[in-house]
């Protein structure tokens, strides 16, 4: 049997891959954006516990030196 060869690929096929990752490529972006303020307000969270941690250290520390 004789082989076929491979067609050549034509400017409609190259338009349609650079249209898939075109959009794969804001997909990726749209991901990349959402990790970030997934981080962000994971940090926001974080922020605010380790101030409410530090005035109650400060509280409790006064509270002993004061009825110590």
């Amino acid at each position: 049997m004789a082989s076929v060869p491979e067609r050549e690929p034509t400017l409609r096929d190259l338009a349609d891959k650079i249209d898939r990752l075109a959009e794969e490529l804001a997909q990726t972006q749209k991901w990349n954006d959402r990790t970030w303020d997934v981080i962000k307000w994971v940090g926001g969270i974080s922020a605010g516990l380790a101030v409410s941690a530090s005035i109650a250290l400060v509280g409790i520390v006064l509270k002993s030196a004061l009825l110590g």
